[in-house]
């Protein structure tokens, strides 16, 4: 079953959501690195750049 543009849109905001939560936790924890921080951002950058034509194309 094929999932419509506003279930992924849907889908991708609450990700985008959690991973936005993660960072404000990173950047209140001096436990998270750097390294950290950027995974998560970069995580956040590839989410929000998927498109619904993008999944399943690897």
């Amino acid at each position: 079953m094929a999932m419509t543009d506003e279930e992924f849109f849907g889908l991708q905001r609450d990700v985008e959501v959690l991973i936005l939560k993660k960072i404000k936790t990173a950047l209140d924890d001096e436990r998270y690195s750097p390294e950290h921080l950027e995974a998560l951002a970069n995580a956040f950058a590839i989410v929000h750049s998927e498109k619904p034509a993008d999944i399943g194309r690897g």
